[in-house]
This record gives C-alpha cells, structure tokens and sequence, in this order.
C-alpha cells in the first residue's frame, strides 16, 4: 500500500501498559473534491507493552455514504470517517487478555477523543476501530496551509 512518503507515527510509553501513539497525517491530497481515496495508511512502526513488541500501522478509512464503489470515498463522504489500528505480524499476544483502546483526532479545540473500547481479537482478526465511532476527519484537520491530521491512539493493557 501506498503511504506517500508519511512521517512514521511517534509513541510514548507511560507505564509498562500503557503506550499512546501519534500520527501527524498528510491529508492534503484525499480530500480534495475530485479525490477517489477511500483510505489512507501510515508507515508501519513498533511500540512495547508489557514487555511485547508489538508491530502496528494506522488506518484513516472513508464512511460509506452509499452503497456503491464510489460512494465509499473522502470526497463522496464529506470528509467523515473512521480511525482503524491494524495489528501486523498475527494480531496481539495471547499474553494480553484485552486492550483498551481510545482514539482522538485534531489538535486544541479540534480534538475529539471518543473510547475507550475493549479491542478482543480472537482468531484471526488483525484490526480494530471503535464501535460507533466516526469523525469530521477533513473538519479536525490543522489549518496550516499543509493540512496535517494529528491522530493519537492511547493503547492500554488490563486484566481479565
């Protein structure tokens, strides 16, 4: 998948379980009116938690206004969309009973923070994003000319 030259998403480890990553998301181009982008991904990159490596990349994905191809793009979906945490390499280790998982997008004023959800992935399920949850992606973005999304996903293991 194309990530068009994306600065890799930064983390900071707070406690051995608790890790929050940060994704500065050029937009410029997916929300243009004539775009027919239906998702952006960021670069891959590993964070620690409780002492596993985890391998993980970031997925901005269009909201379907409809039921064709074309109605599940940016541009058809006003800008609105959803945030999904991919987990590569086989999803998490059986060492975590459950993740906690919040998201937030935009910056100041701008940002919205909605969760935390439990993530339980069982089988082969390898993404996760928040039941229910939708932003205003193009409305949340910086207003410096370069249009960047900030996207902060907080991870947080706990005991079953």
């Amino acid at each position: 998948p194309k990530v068009d030259g994306e600065p890799k998403p930064i983390y900071q480890s707070f406690r051995n379980d608790r890790v929050c990553c940060r994704w500065l998301a050029r937009t410029t181009k997916i929300f243009r009116n004539d775009s027919s982008d239906q998702y952006k991904l960021s670069q891959w990159f590993k964070v620690e938690l409780n002492g596993e490596e985890l391998r993980l990349r970031l997925e901005l994905r269009a909201s379907s206004s409809g039921t064709g191809h074309r109605m599940s793009t940016f541009s058809a979906s006003g800008g609105r969309g959803k945030v999904l945490v991919i987990f590569l390499g086989g999803g998490l280790p059986q060492s975590f009973p459950s993740l906690e998982v919040k998201i937030a997008v935009g910056r100041g004023k701008r940002r919205v923070w909605k969760g935390p959800q439990t993530a339980r992935l069982e089988g082969a399920k390898t993404r996760f994003e928040l039941d229910g949850a939708e932003w205003d992606l193009k409305g949340a973005r910086d207003d410096d000319g370069n249009h960047h999304l900030p996207v902060v996903v907080e991870l947080s293991t706990r005991a079953a």
